[in-house]
């Protein structure tokens, strides 16, 4: 009896070994973390070097200032693209530029300096960092490349530097985090989409020296509420989605001289208000007699630019040619241009 027992125990553990062998063993993953050992490569120029690249981890990525001697001016092309990583870079203030793609699709950076010594951010240079939130531009910075910030998560109130000049195409579009955006007197153009579909966009403040507003640069913004513009630039097709009924709400507001050639372009839908309690919402009292290029100023750049006008090289603005007739007389013609050159040639009393 004891026997058959034992072969019986003996029979079932063999059985339920071999049922068991059927089933897969389920275990917890863990999932790795990066070890931010990463090793930086250069390229040495004939007075500066460049990051052109990494092998390994980085998560904290610290950028020196020097290589072998040679001051780090650049991050190039490329260097970090794509590294899944990375959540954070410190780039000392010597760095001048930021190539094309150098922090593209770096899905978890959320923490960047940019150096006080910048001047120029690349086309794409952080297009899909979906986790960086704030960005402190630098003084020094001149150009914003195409798609710079396309589809990030940078949000909030955006103040441009003085020294901004230009922003390319897409620059910012798809930032759903932006809430508001000022634009400093220096930026003479906004391109096309470079601030389209920010689905939370609020304001837009465009400074005093603005010449083109370009097609479509702030498409699809259906919370827009306030244009504040200083200047007279000229406004292209779609510049705010003005035709788009559907998108654009009916309670923005352009605040703008009434003698600007934005106003009429903007009439309808958007109600155009000149409210002295908007500074500077008068717009007419920043120009002055002579002033054909309005920029606040009469100068020998004013007379050249006249002249073009009278020899048909160039169109003149309605407002612009109101502060031209010198001699009042309803015209703008070549006597005129004779009065800008004597006032100008006569030293100030």
């Amino acid at each position: 009896m004891k026997i058959r027992k034992i072969i019986f125990l003996i029979i079932s553990s063999v059985v339920s070994a071999a049922m068991l062998s059927c089933f897969p063993v389920f275990s917890e993953e863990v999932a790795e973390t990066p070890s931010n050992e990463y090793t930086l490569e250069y390229e040495i120029f004939d007075s500066y070097a460049a990051v052109t690249g990494y092998t390994g981890e980085p998560v904290n990525v610290e950028i020196p200032a020097e290589y072998e001697g040679y001051t780090v001016k650049i991050i190039s092309s490329g260097a970090f693209k794509d590294c899944e990583t990375i959540e954070s870079v410190v780039i000392p203030d010597c760095v001048e530029t930021l190539d094309v793609h150098c922090f593209d699709s770096c899905s978890n950076l959320a923490e960047v300096n940019l150096p006080n010594g910048l001047t120029g951010i690349g086309q794409y240079a952080f297009r899909g960092c979906v986790n960086i939130k704030t960005v402190q531009f630098p003084v020094m910075l001149q150009k914003i490349g195409g798609s710079a910030f396309e589809c990030s998560g940078i949000s909030g109130d955006i103040v441009f530097p003085e020294n901004l000049e230009e922003i390319v195409d897409y620059a910012f579009s798809q930032c759903s985090g932006i809430e508001s955006v000022s634009l400093g007197d220096n930026v003479t153009n906004i391109s096309s989409y470079a601030f389209s579909y920010c689905e939370n966009l609020k304001s837009v403040t465009i400074g005093r020296n603005t010449k083109l507003i370009a097609n479509y640069a702030f498409l699809k913004c259906p919370l827009l509420e306030s244009i504040y513009i200083y200047g007279n630039p000229e406004v292209q097709y779609h510049a705010f989605g003005i035709l788009d009924y559907d998108v654009v709400s009916d309670n923005v507001t352009v605040y703008c001289s009434s003698a600007s050639s934005v106003w009429e372009y903007c009439q309808n839908p958007l109600e155009l208000t000149n409210e002295e309690d908007i500074v500077p919402i008068n717009c007419q009292e920043l120009f002055c007699r002579g002033d054909a290029n309005l920029d606040t100023a009469f100068d020998t750049q004013d007379t050249e630019d006249f002249k073009d006008f009278l020899l048909k090289k160039n169109p003149l603005y309605e407002l612009s040619a109101a502060y031209c007739d010198m001699n009042g007389d309803g015209c703008y013609n070549v006597f005129d241009k004779i009065i800008m050159d004597r006032e100008l040639s006569e030293p100030a009393a």
